[in-house]
């Protein structure tokens, strides 16, 4: 039982059920796309699922964790990639998808926009205003080639953890 009061809502003699099998209780993961907000995440001690590619971003997170004496080994680090493994040609492979991809990444713009974030480029440079501006954000290649580049972000971002972002709705 516990009681809250805050700036939108209050909570008196608030009850959660069934309790949490882990104890104390479950991990606790706080999503953050910009640095300032995987800051916050670190200083609370949690778990970072980021929604950013940025090197600091990470580094804010691990910044956060280690003012609030937080060892950073012993927190987990996750982020979404969009993968499509092929033998075929990259750009014959989005041009398969590109429609889809559009579709979703347009989605996630209108969200972060609302939110104020800037939307999540997985490398930098594109400048197109077709559906070919989310071609970066998608990782097309070989299993080898998408091993190495996953193996880059492990490295470079301090992974632990990777969502897959499936494929997309209508492809095979």
């Amino acid at each position: 039982r516990f009681n809250h009061s805050g700036k939108w809502y209050d909570f008196i003699d608030l009850i959660v059920q069934p309790a949490p099998l882990q104890q104390p209780h479950p991990p606790i993961w706080i999503g953050a796309t910009t640095p300032a907000g995987a800051l916050r995440a670190g200083r609370l001690g949690a778990h970072l699922y980021a929604g950013a590619t940025d090197a600091e971003t990470f580094a804010a997170y691990r910044e956060g964790l280690e003012q609030t004496g937080h060892d950073p080994e012993s927190r987990r680090v996750a982020m979404s990639l969009s993968i499509t493994v092929t033998n075929r040609d990259p750009d014959m492979e989005w041009q398969r998808i590109r429609d889809q991809a559009a579709y979703r990444w347009d989605f996630y713009r209108v969200i972060r926009e609302e939110m104020g974030d800037p939307m999540l480029r997985v490398e930098s440079g594109c400048k197109t205003s077709s559906e070919d501006r989310y071609r970066e954000n998608e990782l097309i290649g070989t299993a080898d080639q998408v091993i190495e580049t996953i193996a880059e972000f492990k490295e470079k971002l301090g992974l632990t953890d990777l969502v897959y972002f499936g494929a997309h709705a209508g492809t095979d």
